[in-house]
């Protein structure tokens, strides 16, 4: 089965969506809004012999994102220096797999570029690679277990690209167990 799937919205976005790709953020101020004329998904999905079912998967962005504020420098805060035009374009592959044996397996990359229309160089926390891969296993008697790993390239911390914090890695472990149906202990350990 082939899918193909061409969307465009407006959304606001804020300090706390960069937390998945750098872990040194937590603030939810709303910072600015973006336009996304272009978001394709495409791919396929298959059920290949032996109960083996996969997903191949494509999405193509391209954002204009605008600022709504400078924030003022507060300790304990982090300021966002941000002005002008922000283009983006992004890239993703993702593969997911579920083996019949209870294995599931998954990993996608992104290829990610930006140029800021003021500074001319490229946005904040914004790394040009993500690649990320996670596995788990159901065992019949209820639990579910497995890990992922994240890998984040250097992102630029301020407007002038003076500082940066270098790629890093997270891992997490996870486990869940249904005790009856309807009500799970969940458990994470990361990094």
């Amino acid at each position: 089965m082939l899918f193909t799937r061409f969307a465009s919205s407006v959304a606001r976005r804020t300090i706390g969506m960069f937390v998945d790709q750098n872990p040194y953020v937590t603030n939810d101020l709303v910072i600015r809004h973006e336009e996304r004329p272009v978001f394709l998904t495409g791919g396929s999905e298959a059920e290949l012999g032996g109960g083996i079912k996969a997903r191949l998967a494509l999405e193509y962005m391209r954002v204009r994102s605008y600022p709504l504020y400078l924030d003022q420098a507060r300790e304990g805060i982090w300021r966002p220096e941000y002005a002008g035009l922000t283009r983006i374009v992004a890239l993703r592959l993702g593969a997911e797999a579920e083996l019949e044996t209870g294995h599931d397996l998954s990993t996608s990359l992104v290829l990610q570029g930006a140029r800021n229309t003021f500074t001319g160089m490229t946005p904040t926390y914004l790394p040009s690679v993500i690649l990320d891969g996670t596995y788990r296993y159901r065992f019949p008697f209820g639990l579910t277990a497995g890990g992922s790993v994240k890998v984040v390239t250097r992102q630029t911390t301020d407007a002038a690209a003076a500082q940066t914090i270098p790629a890093f890695t997270l891992v997490d472990l996870t486990a869940a167990y249904v005790i009856l149906p309807g009500l799970t202990v969940n458990g994470t350990v990361q990094n």
